[in-house]
């Protein structure tokens, strides 16, 4: 077997070596001889627990070392045992975008903003077009609440989930926000609660944090380069600024999968820059949705989906009725 070795090896990128180079295989119940013996496919995914599919894509990747063995006249993926465990260990324990979305109760666009701006350092180990994954220190580290530069007791905060909810017709900020939070060049202070309230928990420098949003808005439409091309269904009605009450926003728009069903972040980002959903128009309106509804159709704003109104003209209809209730308030006062 350990002729296998003889055919050649290619190292490991430095990167993805070393996300495991600092496990001890030695740990496992194995002893020394194992550890340095020369496996093929099959063997070593009894070895590691890892499908046969993912080991044979990380070697072709270089996430491991590519040794070889031979087969008749082909070359075959080979792998050291002690190597093997250590790669399947680190592996294991990452942690998917998703994941750390979920936790932390964003939506997984957020998490990958986070990525691009050089707040979250993904792990090496992810093979092409497979998203982004962490370690889970760095999930962990995400919001460290000791890292934070604490607001001064003037300062007036917004929770960072009612910020974004400002945010129309385009993919919020979230990346940009929480990168100048995390630099503390934006002060913030965290509120008791849990992982999945993060959104809530978060009390951010009002004036500071609007400030950045408008720098944000005025370079134009996002980059989507960097993102998922498909986003899940709640992601989706997160860039809509609406709730599943208003499953209309999204027709039209094909999805893939069931659970979860997945909408192509373009066309999601498209239609949020088109359509404003009734329940948004309401609240700038003070209005209930039924109410909310009559009024646009009497303005003969058109409806381009189920609850979905022209973005240009609904706002139309908001900033006229905005100006009236200013004037009238005015008269009062």
């Amino acid at each position: 077997m350990q002729t296998y070795a003889a055919l050649g090896a290619e190292s490991a990128i430095d990167a993805a070596e070393a996300e495991y180079a600092s496990i001890r295989a030695m740990n496992h119940s194995t002893c020394g001889d194992e550890l340095d013996r020369i496996v093929g496919l099959r063997e070593a995914s009894a070895i590691s627990g890892l499908e046969d599919d993912t080991l044979r894509a990380a070697w072709e990747a270089c996430l491991i070392t590519r040794r070889y063995r031979a087969h008749g006249n082909r070359l075959l993926p080979a792998f050291q045992v002690r190597e093997l465990l250590a790669f399947a260990e680190a592996w294991k324990t990452r942690v998917s975008a998703s994941s750390v979305a979920s936790r932390f109760g964003l939506p997984t666009y957020a998490i990958e903003q986070c990525v691009i701006r050089g707040h979250l350092i993904p792990t090496a180990l992810s093979l092409p077009g497979s998203g982004y994954f962490f370690s889970k220190q760095a999930a962990d580290r995400f919001c460290d609440e000791t890292s934070l530069k604490q607001p001064a007791p003037h300062v007036a905060t917004v929770a960072l989930y009612d910020l974004m909810r400002l945010v129309s017709g385009r993919l919020k900020p979230w990346g940009d926000v929480l990168s100048a939070v995390a630099l503390g060049r934006i002060s913030a202070k965290l509120e008791p609660g849990d992982d999945n309230q993060l959104a809530k928990r978060l009390q951010i420098d009002e004036s500071s944090a609007k400030d950045l949003i408008g720098k944000v808005a005025a370079k134009g439409a996002p980059s989507l380069c960097g993102l998922s091309s498909k986003i899940c269904q709640s992601d989706a009605y997160e860039v809509l600024n609406c709730s599943a009450t208003s499953s209309g926003m999204l027709d039209g728009i094909a999805s893939t999968g069931i659970n979860p069903k997945l909408f192509p972040l373009e066309l999601v980002a498209k239609r949020a820059g088109e359509v404003v959903a009734t329940s948004e128009i309401a609240k700038h309106l003070d209005l209930d949705p039924t109410r909310t509804s009559r009024l646009l159709s009497a303005a003969r704003v058109r409806e381009i989906v189920p609850g979905g109104w022209d973005r240009v003209h609904a706002f139309e209809l908001i900033n006229r009725a905005t100006l009236m209730r200013d004037a009238q308030l005015s008269l009062i006062f």
